[in-house]
């Protein structure tokens, strides 16, 4: 089952552990169990560790394919960067954010971005 719901979260670094953790925050927090996460191609999230990590808690993961950057869920392909690109950089811009004062600012705009995505605005789906 696919929800359209999409979490956003503030990376102080893109390390393996920091990723595990943010994933870990997000499930905690959902209204409802996670039942499979879909990436995008970032080396922060096709890794090992996290592949292992959602095998133990039987967690499926959704790999976007490199070249093209699609995801193959349930339904049709859903392009993930077309959706980061629709949420994060028209929101936040284009701008590498570094060090815990912008973590921190990302994190604050995103407490408010999440709700509004999830719960205001309509979900949609490209089909072809």
């Amino acid at each position: 089952m696919d929800s359209g719901r999409t979490e956003e979260r503030a990376l102080l670094n893109g390390t393996h552990r920091r990723v595990k953790e943010r994933i870990q925050h997000i499930r905690n927090e959902l209204p409802f169990p996670l039942l499979g996460i879909d990436s995008d191609n970032g080396g922060e999230f096709i890794n090992r560790q996290l592949n292992d990590r959602c095998d133990q808690n039987n967690l499926p993961f959704i790999r976007g394919v490199p070249a093209t950057k699609t995801i193959i869920p349930c339904g049709p392909p859903v392009r993930v960067e077309q959706k980061h690109g629709d949420v994060v950089r028209k929101t936040v811009g284009y701008h590498r954010f570094e060090g815990q004062e912008m973590h921190n600012a990302l994190e604050e705009v995103y407490r408010y971005l999440n709700p509004l995505l999830n719960y205001r605005y309509p979900t949609i789906r490209l089909i072809a």
